[in-house]
């Protein structure tokens, strides 16, 4: 069966006609990406009370950066997602749904790895965690709005013609 065009409430597209990336993808590619985002913003180490909190087993594990690297390239083709863009945003842009479900698979096995699969060193943070990440994989299997996000790209136009 094929599959039925959904419609959009005409402020879900861009004065180019592409449809507008939905808030929620965006929180979903700032969580998974939150491993390489807080090293940018200086690390949670530095923040008192880390040690308590059960940040630092969150974030302290240099193999939990493997999980936020296919995000991090779907916030750059974000970022990137106007006509002038090049073959290489409009790929990742392509794969975005792919990736995402990539870094939330691969943040959630690194959890449970990184804890030894032992439940009595995973924290309600982990738990946390491990829900979302569950959701997101949800969300991204069953949703017709991300799909069609993720399939949509502004039409290819050179910078020549501008001034």
């Amino acid at each position: 069966m094929a599959r039925q065009p959904v419609q959009y409430d005409l402020s879900d597209y861009q004065d180019d006609g592409t449809l507008r990336v939905s808030p929620l993808i965006v929180v979903i590619t700032l969580f998974l990406g939150r491993h390489l985002l807080f090293i940018f913003m200086g690390g949670v180490s530095t923040f008192k009370g880390a040690k308590t909190s059960g940040l630092e087993g969150l974030y302290s594990d240099p193999l939990l950066l493997l999980a936020s690297a296919p995000a991090l390239l779907v916030l750059l083709a974000m970022l990137r997602r106007v006509a002038t863009a090049g073959a290489l945003p409009r790929a990742i842009w392509r794969s975005g749904r792919l990736l995402l479900c990539l870094a939330a698979a691969l943040d959630a096995a690194l959890t449970l790895f990184l804890a030894e699969f032992r439940l009595d060193r995973i924290s309600a943070l982990h738990v946390a965690v491990l829900i979302g990440d569950a959701y997101v994989l949800a969300y991204l299997s069953r949703s017709e709005r991300a799909r069609d996000t993720f399939a949509d790209f502004p039409a290819a136009r050179s910078e020549e013609g501008r001034g």
